[in-house]
């Protein structure tokens, strides 16, 4: 009888939590009852995906935010009790969901935690302190309870973990042929957004979430398109800054603001990626960043915060700065790297044979569904 298995971490929004279960679920589901414990009162991203493939989305009220971090537990506890999961993946940013741990050990479940990123990713700062404050309380949770403990990142395991002893690093995984270069499929997108094929297009692939570092990113583009270093920046996401992020685009130039392109969150990114010529992420810090993966896939170079660990460095076309710099210096990269010759399919190829395939990555998990 195949193990019963409960992912949590997904939200509402797309990002590398989702991809990372809907990768999981699209290659094991044959394997595994899969079912998923969502991480929002609103429907999953992807939700018809996951009821296609017969994975049971679950919705619990009032577990979620600080006022309910005194009966979340209790409820969590109640579910588990009424189910007969052999094994609870819980996926996170942080250390916070350890009362899941706490839960599924009293009923026998076995644990696997898994940290995708080196700081909670939430607006409120008063979070952001307790998920500091409270660390050490939860790795003795997930101590006492036999826990599994992975990372997607050796920065990752040190910030949650405190170190890599005892760790499993586990990076995230893509399918690279969906990614590979195609002129037909830049033409045809180029074509559809009204971008000339001599323009220049930068992208950006992330939730807009003030961990994103959005305002840099503006900054940087605004000025780039400004001095004509390139010609558009497309931005592929939602969330809780859109509005933000508008505000900030709309007070620029009018002829600025317009090469400034938002097109929400997309249920295929890579046409996207293969229409574009470079990836710009300014992040204050990410566990791995998938879309970096992606756009190498893509055949992209990549201009890049220090925030995000430098294992993402598959193809050599990467630069990574320091938020702090100056516009100009994150605009002599970009000037740098657009203009050296590259052949994209071959960039595929250096991402298929790495760590980050997807061949690599389930092989992973299914050693890690052993237990």
């Amino acid at each position: 009888m195949a193990k019963r298995i409960l992912l949590t971490g997904v939200g509402s929004e797309y990002g590398g939590v989702e991809t990372f279960v809907q990768q999981i679920v699209q290659h094991l589901g044959s394997n595994y009852c899969f079912s998923i414990l969502a991480a929002t009162n609103k429907k999953v991203a992807r939700e018809s995906f996951f009821k296609s493939r017969g994975v049971e989305v679950y919705y619990l009220k009032d577990i979620f935010g600080i006022t309910n971090a005194f009966k979340r537990y209790q409820i969590v506890n109640e579910f588990l009790a009424s189910h007969s999961f052999d094994i609870i993946h819980i996926n996170s940013n942080s250390l916070n969901s350890a009362y899941m741990a706490k839960a599924a050990f009293k009923n026998n479940i076995k644990v696997i935690y898994q940290v995708h990123n080196v700081a909670p990713s939430g607006y409120s700062k008063s979070v952001q302190l307790l998920t500091l404050l409270s660390k050490s309380h939860n790795r003795k949770i997930l101590n006492h309870t036999n826990t599994v403990k992975v990372a997607v990142s050796r920065e990752a395991a040190l910030s949650s973990f405190g170190g890599e002893n005892n760790v499993d690093i586990i990076v995230n995984g893509i399918d690279t042929a969906k990614y590979c270069y195609s002129d037909t499929i830049r033409m045809t997108v180029r074509k559809k957004y009204d971008s000339s094929l001599e323009s220049r297009i930068g992208i950006v692939v992330a939730r807009l979430t003030p961990i994103k570092n959005f305002k840099k990113v503006i900054s940087i583009s605004a000025k780039g398109i400004n001095n004509r270093v390139f010609d558009e920046l497309w931005i592929i996401g939602d969330g809780l800054e859109r509005e933000n992020i508008m505000r900030s685009i709309s007070s620029l130039p009018s002829e600025v603001a317009a090469k400034i392109r938002l097109f929400g969150e997309q249920e295929n990114v890579a046409p996207f990626l293969i229409a574009s010529d470079f990836m710009l992420l300014a992040s204050f810090s990410e566990g791995l960043s998938i879309s970096v993966i992606e756009a190498q896939a893509a055949g992209l170079p990549a201009v890049l915060s220090s925030g995000i660990p430098k294992v993402t460095n598959i193809t050599g076309n990467v630069c990574y700065l320091s938020i702090n710099d100056d516009d100009d210096i994150w605009l002599g990269c970009v000037h740098k790297l657009i203009g050296k010759k590259v052949v994209r399919e071959q960039m595929n190829k250096k991402v298929e044979r790495s760590q980050f395939s997807s061949i690599y990555f389930i092989d992973k998990i299914k050693k890690l569904y052993l237990i």
